[in-house]
């Protein structure tokens, strides 16, 4: 294992000697990501591509000694980080995690969804002692799974913000709509309504849940509950618009 380390750790280091000549022709020190933003789209591309690269061994090499960690191994791999990614991070994790999720929570340098969904899973793995970072990185990943028509990856991706915080009705209506986008309403509407219980005097979340029940049981067919919920929704927020479209649409069939 130690020798795979070592050559991930090599590979790394000549990757980034190619990086810093690529940084040099453009007056950089560093992958500052703020400044590489206004590059032109091939070279920006380029330059992620690099850094990509070398990101890629350095979580190989962070993998290879998640069991026992070599401090000597992480000295090394976090002095390449820093230099790359100018993340300040004490350690080869803190700077992956920097990376990752840095990459996924910048508008100006997302490319696909997809790409954003795999920097947000590889920050997931370095935010396990950060509790609020990993509740910011599991809601995001679960939207962004929403968007992909992906929601099982959704799923799993928030596994562990859902144990961390069962009590956190906008963490647990995600949650919900996530089962409910993958085909599972009977699981949904339990969620859902554990989430409504949760609002407590949270108007804005408690008519977001409310909302979203009320599509889920217009997905079930029970226009008379869809009705009730959707109604609820529209007093507590009389600008929610997509609510006002379906219960128009609900009313519709109802009267002849």
């Amino acid at each position: 294992i130690r020798q795979e380390a070592f050559q991930h750790l090599e590979l790394a280091k000549v990757l980034h000697k190619q990086l810093l000549d690529d940084l040099n022709r453009w007056g950089l020190s560093s992958l500052d990501k703020n400044k590489i933003a206004s590059f032109s789209r091939d070279e920006k591309a380029t330059m992620l591509q690099r850094a990509a690269e070398i990101i890629a061994h350095l979580d190989k090499l962070h993998n290879s000694f998640a069991s026992s960690t070599d401090d000597w191994l992480d000295k090394q791999g976090t002095r390449i980080g820093r230099l790359v990614t100018g993340s300040p991070g004490e350690s080869l994790g803190d700077v992956l995690l920097g990376y990752h999720a840095g990459l996924a929570m910048n508008p100006k340098l997302q490319v696909n969804p997809l790409e954003v969904a795999g920097h947000l899973e590889k920050a997931l793995e370095y935010s396990r002692d950060k509790p609020e970072m990993t509740r910011d990185l599991s809601i995001q990943l679960g939207r962004t799974c929403l968007r992909l028509g992906k929601p099982k990856r959704g799923i799993a991706g928030m596994q562990r913000v859902i144990s961390q915080e069962p009590t956190n009705a906008g963490v647990v209506e995600l949650y919900g709509v996530l089962h409910a986008a993958g085909g599972d309403q009977e699981k949904a509407e339990t969620i859902l309504k554990r989430a409504l219980e949760l609002c407590g005097d949270d108007e804005r979340t408690r008519g977001s849940v409310l909302h979203n029940l009320g599509l889920l049981y217009l997905q079930l067919g029970n226009s008379p509950r869809a009705l009730e919920y959707l109604e609820e929704a529209l007093q507590l927020n009389p600008d929610n618009e997509p609510a006002k479209k379906l219960l128009g649409e609900i009313r519709a069939r109802k009267d002849p």
